[in-house]
């Protein structure tokens, strides 16, 4: 049976776990309480007495679940709200408050899982029995307690709404170093506008939009390494995980392999990934052999990462390196090669070093100049500022294959001889090359009339009706002519009108 107690007699519960609410139904509410009142009771138990470390005066009474209706009560500025009073300790209370809101949509994943940490730190519940207490799987416990491991640049991005909960799900399996490197070359791409929706904006941010979790995961795979450490690694790969521990009771080796060719650089971290040329898979499976030499393989990074299976990558193995066995029975059997051949070898050695030298240059500086790039768009930027385009010269020259491609530029419009005519020149060869798309009797009237001009005097509307079909004259009959019937007599009137 409820109670009207005073709204002065009632405070905010610390263990809430909606740590936020939001205004715009919050309002509604509130106007909705000021007519009618609040129909349902919320749930309220005696304030605990207060500590010596905390002397501060408390209400008589402590909110444990209907704070939005509380609040709303409070705005609308009614002097009593209906409640129910119960007799609950700190635990009950908190528990309550988890399972009133759990299915709640504007409660954010953040404050339920400081809610379940609570829980599991101040009360000592272990996932499995938060989860059989919120009437949740436990792996949905587990995965709300593991946001609170987001860096704070995630966490911003999560509150904010800027990312979804399936972005921070898989950042918050990354060690904080990761979450970081990911947030700032893979979270965010481009939208590649051609126009920005505000020209005048000074936020570089504005043309970025999160990839989709898919392609988010995809980039974690190519560009960070596994952690098999990671306490998220059993629920990822339980194969894997079941694996590792296999091979440490064996005292197995664990070998790091990936499929590609060449481990990325910024998946580097000093220890050795084994390359695609340097194993073979042995695990009896994809048309694959088994093999005494076989060891436990761990995709690390690129196409499979976390898979785990056996593989050989010892030279010596007559079952999946045959080439190289016998290359080595040939050398052993005529001895040291001649002058030549060894020259020969020595060549393709320092060429294929070579080869490998420059490839790595290649990914290093190609890596760098991509980190670079931010900070040469704010160089090329200030620079822009002060140049004087002009309608000839070298850089002119370029900004017109930019625009025009391969194909030459129309003649109907002139450079120019300052840099507004030469604008209008860029833009007469942007909207020129419209002409050809298969589909510019639609778009081509949208984009005129963006510009201020209209079509009619030169293009009437689009056609939305078929023409009649001419019916096809009636052949002669076989050694005749074609008769035409006699016409009539308002025919024989109109002809000899003429």
């Amino acid at each position: 049976m409820s109670t009207p107690i005073p709204v002065g007699d009632i405070q905010h519960s610390p263990t809430n776990p909606r740590g936020r609410m939001d205004e715009a139904t919050l309002a509604e509410l509130t106007a909705s309480v000021r007519l009618y009142g609040v129909l349902s009771p919320v749930l309220v138990r005696p304030s605990p007495r207060p500590s010596k470390a905390s002397p501060t005066p408390v209400r008589k009474y402590e909110l444990v679940y209907g704070h939005r209706r509380f609040e709303a009560a409070r705005r609308a500025g009614l002097a009593e709200i209906p409640a129910d009073v119960r007799e609950l300790t700190d635990e009950q209370a908190l528990e309550i408050q988890i399972v009133e809101n759990k299915d709640r949509e504007d409660i954010h994943p953040l404050d339920e899982a400081s809610a379940f940490v609570r829980l599991h730190e101040q009360f000592r519940h272990s996932a499995d029995d938060i989860a059989a207490r919120v009437g949740k799987p436990v792996q949905y416990v587990r995965d709300r307690m593991r946001l609170l491991s987001l860096v704070p640049r995630a966490h911003a991005h999560f509150l904010a709404g800027e990312i979804l909960l399936g972005h921070a799900m898989v950042l918050s399996r990354l060690k904080p170093a990761d979450q970081e490197r990911t947030i700032e070359h893979g979270l965010f791409e481009d939208e590649q506008l051609l126009i920005h929706p505000d020209e005048d904006a000074d936020d570089d941010q504005g043309s970025l939009k999160p990839r989709t979790v898919r392609e988010l995961q995809g980039w974690i795979d190519q560009h960070v390494k596994l952690d098999v450490t990671a306490p998220v690694i059993a629920e990822l790969f339980p194969e894997t995980h079941s694996a590792l521990g296999q091979a440490e009771s064996e005292a197995a080796k664990i070998l790091p392999i990936t499929h590609e060719y060449a481990v990325p650089p910024d998946a580097k971290d000093g220890s050795r990934v084994y390359t695609s040329k340097s194993w073979r898979r042995a695990d009896g499976k994809l048309k694959s052999k088994t093999c005494e030499k076989s060891v436990l393989g761990i995709v690390m990074v690129g196409p499979g990462r976390g898979e785990s299976f056996h593989v050989c990558i010892d030279k010596t193995c007559r079952v999946h390196f045959p080439e190289a066995v016998k290359a080595a029975a040939a050398r052993a059997k005529h001895g040291s090669a001649s002058k030549s051949a060894s020259k020969a070898v020595l060549r393709e050695q320092s060429a294929e070093a070579k080869r490998l030298r420059e490839s790595k240059l290649r990914d290093l500086n190609r890596q760098a100049f991509s980190e670079a790039i931010p900070a040469i768009t704010a160089l090329l930027i200030k620079q822009l500022a002060k140049t004087d385009v002009k309608p000839s010269g070298k850089l002119a020259d370029l900004i017109v294959k930019k625009v025009c491609g391969y194909a030459k530029p129309s003649a109907h419009v002139a450079r120019g001889k300052d840099a507004k005519q030469f604008l209008r020149f860029l833009v007469f060869q942007a909207i020129d090359e419209e002409f050809d798309e298969w589909d510019a009797w639609q778009t081509f009237p949208k984009l005129a009339k963006s510009l201020g001009f209209k079509l009619e005097a030169a293009y009437p509307k689009p056609i939305t009706e078929l023409p009649p079909v001419a019916e096809e004259p009636k052949k002669a009959p076989k050694g005749g002519k074609t008769t035409r019937p006699a016409p009539d007599d308002d025919d024989a009137a109109e002809e000899g009108d003429f």
